[in-house]
């Protein structure tokens, strides 16, 4: 994964500032790996990685040079890469970074970083030594300065499929603010949960999902050393978050893209075969056959206008600080996509969320109506996912997510016309009838009864009675400011995250009249 799809830019002339691991004992495993210290200039290697399809490749390097850290320690090795297949694919790609390098059949490292707009048969690898160093659990960092390099931060490509255009749109927004460059890709079919074994190998091109199933979020990169159910990658950071749990899957190379910026490849995930536990800056450690903690998301879409039924399922990891905007975009596009349009109508929207938290089931069922109906009837789940990840009693582990719906285009909204009431008098304790008149959208006027029971303690004199909708949403949408309201939590008289919920849950829904009064007039006489 190599910029314009995961390589790093770098510029040979300015200083650089490497995160880069001390040294420490680790296990090496079985295959033979090259001393850093005696890489020369003029030695000649090769390295390993797919072009096309599944079908590991060999192609030639050429060592230049080292390029030293301020210790003479971690240094990064400049290469050419040689060969037919490295001409025929417009030289580095994009997908590239992890692929194995080997001097005297020995194990040097990994390719890391490119140029843009430049030579594209020259990169840059990471020693493999700063790789193994991932593997121990108590590893140190320090920064390192060196004189050569300077690295260039670019946005983390990712490729997006399985989406229509309007999700992606949406989701390469959310994934902005992550750090993350999203690129559509043609549909490239579901990715299952079924476990592949032994698939991969040093040079296998793999693809790390953040999204598996009916819509996929990876990122192509290459495998640099395995050890057991151990193994290694990309040769630098997918996005530095540390510890990290990803699906990893096999990828499938579908073509390498020639361009004059840089090459890139287009790949689809193909086999699960385990899981990302480390993003590191000199590269991601994954394991095979364990499946990352994830929450699946099972989305079932009733098109009331065209009497169609669509199904999607797709899981996220669930110790992902991007889940949340992974389903709301994977939500948002499953609604587009089963009633193929985008505008205005009428949602029956059911939620059911299974938890860890001590509240086994979270349930909300809601009437929403919209000119954006699919973005307006996520309004819910939107809340409650930032309920579940922001509050800050208790973390929340998400086991499900159900969302059922039933849409139309009806315009399903009434206007209040006018409140009567039964009695012109009552005396505290007493039940008072009102009769809500309603005007249908281009249609009949109803009426709608409402009893109301006077507070026991309520002084003599005028009550002021409103009625309102249950939502001051429901049918044009919020301005931006009443947004960011409605997403803010209110800790107001909670002590728990339980209680946070019971408030949200105890709102009145869309298609609900409610009666208020102003306590403040109580005590004023007649």
């Amino acid at each position: 994964m190599l910029t314009r799809a995961g390589f790093r830019r770098v510029t040979y002339w300015v200083a650089v500032i490497f995160l880069l691991i001390l040294a420490a004992p680790v296990t090496w495993g079985a295959e033979k790996t090259f001393p850093l210290d005696k890489v020369k200039p003029g030695m000649n290697g090769y390295g390993y990685t797919v072009f096309s399809g599944t079908k590991i490749e060999k192609f030639k390097v050429k060592v230049i040079a080292t390029v030293d850290g301020s210790f003479g320690k971690n240094k990064l090795i400049l290469v050419r890469l040689l060969g037919k297949s490295v001409e025929e694919n417009g030289g580095l790609s994009a997908g590239m970074s992890g692929s194995p390098i080997y001097l005297d059949d020995c194990l040097a490292g990994a390719i890391s970083y490119g140029f843009e707009n430049a030579d594209s048969t020259l990169a840059l690898v990471t020693p493999i030594n700063s790789m193994l160093q991932l593997l121990n659990e108590n590893q140190k960092v320090v920064y390192l300065t060196g004189y050569k390099l300077k690295a260039v931060p670019v946005a983390t490509p990712v490729m997006v499929s399985g989406m229509k255009q309007r999700g992606f749109e949406l989701m390469a927004e959310r994934l902005k603010k992550y750090g993350f460059q999203a690129v559509f890709v043609p549909n490239a079919g579901v990715s299952s949960l079924e476990m592949g074994k032994g698939l991969i190998k040093p040079g296998s091109a793999i693809a790390v999902l953040m999204s598996a199933g009916d819509y996929q979020v990876s990122a192509i990169g290459t495998v640099t050393w395995r050890d057991g159910k151990d193994f290694l990658a990309f040769g630098h950071a997918y996005n530095n978050r540390g510890k990290v749990d990803y699906f990893a899957y096999q990828a499938n190379i579908l073509q390498t893209v020639k361009s004059s910026q840089m090459s890139f490849k287009l790949g689809a995930p193909l086999k699960l075969i385990g899981r990302i536990i480390q993003d590191r800056q000199s590269g991601i450690v994954g394991r095979l056959e364990e499946t990352p903690a994830f929450i699946p998301v099972q989305i079932n879409i009733k098109d009331n206008d065209r009497n169609l039924t669509k199904k999607s399922t797709f899981y996220v990891p669930s110790g992902e600080q991007v889940f949340h905007d992974l389903i709301i975009s994977g939500v948002t596009d499953a609604i587009d996509q089963a009633i193929d349009r985008v505008g205005a109508g009428s949602a029956k929207v059911n939620l059911k969320i299974e938890t860890s938290g001590g509240q086994d089931q979270i349930i909300r069922d809601n009437l929403f109506y919209n000119k954006d109906i699919a973005v307006a009837s996520i309004k819910d789940l939107d809340y409650l996912l930032t309920l579940i990840h922001d509050n800050d009693y208790s973390p929340i582990i998400m086991k499900g997510i159900s969302v059922n719906m039933e849409l139309d285009s009806e315009h399903t909204t009434a206007r209040i016309v006018k409140i009567v009431s039964e009695s012109a008098k009552a005396k505290p304790g007493d039940t008072v009838r009102f009769n809500v008149l309603l005007h249908k959208y281009r249609g009949d006027d109803i009426t709608v009864p409402i009893e109301f029971k006077l507070p026991v303690g309520i002084k003599s004199g005028k009550l002021t009675v409103t009625v309102c909708g249950g939502s001051r949403e429901a049918a044009g949408g919020f301005d931006d400011d009443a947004k960011k309201d409605a997403f803010k939590l209110d800790y107001k008289g909670t002590l728990s995250f339980q209680d946070l919920l019971a408030n949200f849950l105890a709102q009145p829904k869309n298609n609900e009249l409610v009666l208020e009064y102003d306590p403040t007039n109580e005590a004023k006489s007649a």
